[in-house]
C-alpha cells in the first residue's frame, strides 16, 4: 500500500513500536516487511508529496491493524477499518 498525510504518520506511528505488549512486532523484513519514504514524481503535472510505500506480511499485518486500532487515534482506527474492508474483513 502507499500512504501520504495522516495515514503515513498512523503507520509510522504503530510500526515505530517494536515488540509491542503481546509481543509481536508488524516490522519483520526477513518476513519480507518494509516500509520506505519515497516522494513519486508528479501526477499530470500536480505535485505529489511524500508516501510511504508499505509491504506487509500476511503474518505481520494483523498486528498491524490491532495497533492502529487500539491507537486512540480516529485515523488510525479508520485506516485499520479501509484495510479490513478492502481485504473483505469483518471486524468484530
Amino acid at each position: 500500500m502507499s500512504l501520504a498525510a495522516e495515514d503515513r504518520q498512523s503507520v509510522i506511528a504503530a510500526v515505530s513500536q517494536g515488540i509491542d505488549s503481546h509481543l509481536e512486532a508488524c516490522f519483520v523484513p526477513g518476513r519480507g516487511d518494509s516500509f520506505r519514504l519515497e516522494t513519486p514524481p508528479g501526477i499530470r503535472g500536480k505535485i505529489s508529496g511524500p508516501r510511504l510505500e508499505c509491504k506487509v506480511s500476511p503474518k505481520s499485518l494483523p498486528v498491524l491493524v490491532r495497533r492502529l486500532m487500539e491507537s486512540d487515534d480516529e485515523r488510525a482506527e479508520s485506516l485499520a477499518t479501509d484495510i479490513c474492508q478492502t481485504l473483505e474483513i469483518e471486524l468484530i
